[in-house]
């Protein structure tokens, strides 16, 4: 009995980096928008939203009450 390796990307194409460089047959399903990346992008600023927003909560800036 012998075993074939079959890659994860199996029955799909190179698709450059980051799948953003290569034109995909799954944007037909989105007409033409690159759902993945637009999710991603969104992720991320919320994601930096929220972080940034827990760090002024957790480490707010302390303004001393008198200058000498």
């Amino acid at each position: 009995m012998s075993r074939s390796f079959v890659p994860a990307s199996s029955g799909r194409r190179n698709r450059g980096f980051c799948g953003c460089l290569v034109a995909d047959p799954e944007t037909d399903k989105t007409g033409g928008v690159n759902s993945n990346l637009w999710a991603g992008l969104a992720l991320l600023v919320v994601g930096v939203g929220v972080g940034f927003l827990l760090w002024a909560r957790l480490r707010p800036v302390v303004v001393p009450e008198t200058t000498d």
